[in-house]
């Protein structure tokens, strides 16, 4: 009997010793999901971030490409009035030198 008890002691022990161990690691286990959860967590935050500056990028762009594009009409406009005004020196020049020359 003592036999018995004692190696029911010893049995005790060692469920004793592996529980420890057992819970030892669960702690670490959390730890570690904690651990996770915070890294998540911020690069959540980061990627947040990155995208509201793409988009504050984005809008910017946009404007940009608005504004060169009613500085193109801008200057096709004056591009057309710069052709009639060299092709105008142009009948000047003709009509001078003719009327030179007839003279």
């Amino acid at each position: 009997m003592l036999k018995k008890s004692s190696s029911l002691h010893q049995s005790e022990i060692q469920i004793d010793k592996k529980t420890n161990n057992l819970i030892k690691g669960l702690r670490i286990v959390k730890q570690i999901a904690q651990d996770l959860n915070d890294e998540i967590t911020d690069s959540r935050k980061y990627f947040e971030r990155v995208n509201s500056d793409m988009l504050d990028t984005k809008n910017i762009l946009d404007e940009t490409l608005r504004k060169l594009n009613v500085l193109k009409r801008k200057l096709n406009q004056v591009h057309g009035v710069y052709c009639i005004f060299v092709l105008f020196i142009f009948i000047v020049i003709f009509v001078v030198y003719y009327w030179i020359k007839m003279s």
